[in-house]
Order: C-alpha cells, then sequence, then structure tokens
C-alpha cells in the first residue's frame, strides 16, 4: 500500500496534502506521534533482528575469507614443497598451468574444500 502523504490511523487514511488548518495539523502531528510511539518496541525488535542478521553475514564472510586464505596458503605451500622437490631431482606435478588455474579459481572466488 502507498502510504507516500497519507498517514494510517487505524483503518482511516489520513492524506497530510488536506490538512487546511494549523489545528487539524496539530491533531495529526499528535497522531503521528502516538503511531510511531506504538510502534517503537516493533521498529527496535525490526532494527535488532536486522543488526543480528547482518552480523551473522558479516562473520560468515569473515570465517570465508579466513578459510580461503588458509586453502591458498596450503596450495602454495605445497606447490613450493613439490618445486623443491623438483630441485631435489623428484616429479614437479605443479606446474605454471596449474597455478594459473588455481589463481584463477580463487579470483572468481570458488575454492572448494
Amino acid at each position: 500500500m502507498k502510504t507516500k502523504g497519507k498517514v494510517l490511523e487505524g483503518r482511516k487514511i489520513i492524506n497530510i496534502h488536506e490538512v487546511n488548518s494549523l489545528k487539524e495539523a496539530k491533531e495529526l502531528l499528535e497522531q503521528l506521534q502516538d503511531l510511531v510511539f506504538e510502534r517503537e518496541d516493533e521498529i527496535e525488535k525490526l532494527n535488532e533482528s536486522h543488526k543480528k542478521s547482518i552480523n551473522r553475514l558479516l562473520n560468515l564472510k569473515e570465517k570465508r575469507i579466513i578459510e580461503i586464505k588458509k586453502l591458498v596458503r596450503e596450495d602454495i605451500i605445497a606447490g613450493m614443497k613439490r618445486m623443491r622437490d623438483k630441485r631435489e631431482g623428484t616429479r614437479l606435478s605443479w606446474d605454471l598451468r596449474t597455478m594459473m588455474e588455481v589463481i584463477k579459481i580463487i579470483k572468481k572466488g570458488e575454492v572448494k574444500q
């Protein structure tokens, strides 16, 4: 329901643009204040639930970033070990193409556990 320029008073809709006198404006203001006071608890509960949801999402995002950093670090360490093994004469499975694929995946955010 559109309420731009209108105030809900119970079931009656008062159009703010139809206020003709200062007395009507004061009455409307009092009604608005009463309405806000009545709904204040509901608004506060909504704000709290929104804050909790946002904090939960931020925490999940932070945890995911930490997981990705850990996975990337583990991949880099594994790659360095493979390079060291190559210098020592063993097989190197971490070639340039694999490194580029890992970098692309990390940039896309598709790191899987």
